[in-house]
């Protein structure tokens, strides 16, 4: 492809491959920085003997060499674990009195309402860092962006995963600079103060917004999903009307993106149109149109696609100003080593390998789709540009879709054509209704049109959502698997339009390594047996697996939800339920004791599991029974937990607790 012969596009991959190799092999400051200025001393000493084709190869290794040792630096420079003043450097294993002040807010959960936070202090000893907060009983302490609270609590550093392929939140947190959370009660914490910055003013203006709309008489349900389209807000999008939105292939208008951006420049640049075509009126209207764009990035909250899509577009603002012509594959790559210049960890953010993947397909793909059939009829046209723009993007987006959500939504094409259209009316409504509402006013009419439309888009999403056979879920797919997938369809695009052997060639191997690939997972799958005791919050959870088939052992009815990412990693194909009785056999030998258990001397187990806070007096249970080891499950209390493990330490047998080392194997 002739974009890759832009001297920016191989720096833009290098870069990028040496962020991906500073997760797993990361540098500290001092040595990135040495790797960097010398690489980069030896490039400009190789500059001299470029004349030569062995020079220029040395010259290029050595820009690749400063390159990719410049991207370890910049990683090593993002991350704030190097200030000393870190709270991971500092003792928080008690309750200690924190100072922090909220940033970011996220979606509630059962837990409670959570935020990013900043740390300012831990027991009047100044410390920096984000982290996550969760608030229990949020409604009795109404807070804010930018509130600064002081709170008694424990710091919990990230952990990993508790059950076997679950998702590791740890490492997500971890990857955008979060290595801690606290959770907090309004009895034990109070509002000190406030913080005026960027983040508090942005979170002002959307809850003045918001709240002119609510006191309006705009119908909730709509509401939400207004914050969403225009302020970039989900957190309080309803969990049906987002999985309606998933199955249907449309979540992706829930966030603002470049979709949005797009049709804000557009109609930006209609109503700068009237100014006269004058160098100082081309200026005026392209600083308006970039201040605009990343005002509007600002209050939608600066997420990754949002950062791509204004730092796009506000090139794009500034080619068109200097009138020259802008190769759009230069721009996209231009615009990726900018933001992850500034911000490293958003190239481990699913919403910016998604916005990248779609873009760059597009710009890609639909032109190969529109020199198949040109209508010449200006609607047909039309529909069908959003139809090859849609495949182009689900193509691009499918193994990344997959891998991190292992659901393909068929019906996404019809979605598309009915929403699109509906959309650009939706997007000129609310913009018009979000700025008068900023300054205190609103037209009824306008409000019944857009509460209407919202109306309207969900029950289209609805209908769609409903066709439960056209949502392919439970796909299983790892990260090699997603890279040759994403070989096979580039070499497949490739030989459709050069009609080369060699890509064919690539392709046929591709589908053969996929075929030996999944031949080699089921032939392990079938050969794997293990027995494992899982973290559940309520119960005991055993599980006994025989090669694909899974036997569940609970005194409870199992969601079968809770077990889908293991289930999925295996690639199981059999799951049945079994009642969990005090003694089972599985592998071993176990003992499972709660308050109601009986326990004979003749029992003899290999493995006693202590579950609901029994209380049971352990050291007479090991001195009768002599088990191998003691296991605690997740449903005890934690001061149970602890006197268990101090009677095991003293007896010199081994403990294992659920709720923090995780599920237990059984050997």
């Amino acid at each position: 492809m002739k974009v890759f012969a832009f001297p920016l596009s191989k720096i833009t991959l290098a870069f990028v491959a040496g962020l991906i190799l500073s997760l797993y092999f990361p540098l500290a400051l001092n040595y990135a920085l040495t790797l960097t200025v010398t690489s980069f001393a030896i490039a400009l000493v190789l500059n001299r003997w470029t004349k030569t084709s062995f020079g220029q190869i040395a010259f290029s290794i050595a820009v690749l060499l400063t390159t990719i040792s410049t991207a370890f630096a910049v990683r090593s420079l993002n991350d704030d674990r190097h200030h000393s003043e870190h709270y991971i450097h500092l003792s928080h294993d008690n309750d200690s009195a924190i100072i922090f002040n909220l940033r970011e807010k996220l979606r509630t959960t059962k837990s409670g309402q959570r935020y990013i936070a900043n740390i300012e202090s831990i027991n009047r000893q100044n410390a920096t860092g984000k982290i996550t907060v969760t608030i229990r009983n949020a409604d009795s302490l109404p807070l804010k962006i930018g509130d600064r609270l002081i709170a008694y609590t424990k710091i919990i550093t990230n952990r990993p995963p508790l059950n076997p392929g679950q998702f590791d939140y740890g490492k997500y947190l971890a990857n955008k600079g979060i290595y801690g959370q606290i959770f907090i009660d309004p009895k034990t914490s109070k509002k000190i103060g406030t913080v005026d910055n960027m983040w508090s003013w942005a979170d002002r203006y959307r809850t003045k917004v918001v709240q002119k709309l609510a006191d309006e008489g705009f119908n909730e349900a709509e509401l939400h999903v207004v914050a969403a389209l225009i302020l970039g807000q989900q957190q309080e999008i309803s969990p049906e009307i987002i999985k309606n939105y998933q199955f249907a292939g449309a979540v992706h208008i829930l966030s603002v993106s470049g979709l949005h951006i797009g049709m804000i420049a557009l109609m930006l640049g209609f109503l700068l149109n009237q100014l006269p075509n004058t160098p100082g009126s081309r200026l005026i209207k392209a600083i308006t149109i970039i201040a605009v764009l990343w005002i509007f990035g600002l209050i939608a909250g600066f997420s990754p696609s949002v950062v791509r899509s204004v730092t796009m577009f506000s090139f794009l603002t500034v080619g068109n100003y200097l009138r020259r012509s802008t190769n759009i594959y230069h721009t996209l790559l231009v615009s990726a080593l900018v933001i992850l210049f500034v911000e490293p960890s958003f190239l481990v953010d699913v919403g910016f390998q998604l916005s990248y993947a779609a873009l760059f397909f597009i710009l890609w793909m639909q032109p190969m789709f529109d020199s198949m059939w040109s209508p010449q009829n200006r609607l047909v046209k039309y529909f069908w540009d959003i139809l090859t723009v849609s495949f182009a993007a689900q193509i691009g987006t499918l193994p990344l879709s997959i891998f991190y959500f292992h659901q393909f939504p068929g019906l996404f094409f019809i979605t598309n054509l009915l929403i699109i259209p509906w959309l650009s009316i939706i997007m000129s409504i609310g913009v018009a209704v979000i700025i008068l509402a900023a300054f205190g006013t609103a037209i009824p009419f306008l409000l019944w049109l857009l509460e209407w439309s919202i109306w309207l888009l969900n029950q289209i999403i609805a209908w769609i959502a409903s066709f439960e056979s056209f949502i392919f879920q439970d796909i299983p797919l790892e990260i090699g698997s997603m890279l040759l997938l994403y070989t096979l369809i580039v070499s497949l695009a490739l030989f459709c339009t050069e009609k080369k052997c060699y890509n064919l060639a690539i392709s046929l191997v591709v589908i053969a390594t996929l075929q030996l690939t999944n031949i080699f997972k089921t032939q392990s799958t079938r050969n794997t047996d293990e027995s494992l005791i899982m973290y559940s919050p309520r119960s005991s959870l055993i599980l006994d697996r025989r090669g694909n088939n899974l036997t569940v052992f609970s005194r409870d009815s199992v969601n079968l939800d809770q077990l889908s990412s293991y289930t999925l990693s295996s690639h199981l194909t059999s799951i049945k339920e079994k009642k969990l009785s005090n003694l089972i056999y599985v592998r071993k030998k176990i003992l499972i004791i709660d308050s109601a258990s009986v326990i004979l001397p003749s029992m003899k187990p290999d493995v006693v599991l202590l579950t609901q806070s029994s209380r049971v007096n352990l050291e007479r249970l090991i001195d009768d029974l002599k088990p191998a080891e003691i296991v605690a499950d997740a449903s005890n209390y934690r001061s149970s937990i602890s006197r268990w493990e101090e009677t095991c330490r003293k007896k010199k047998i081994p403990f294992h607790s659920i709720s923090e080392k995780g599920f237990y194997k059984i050997k």
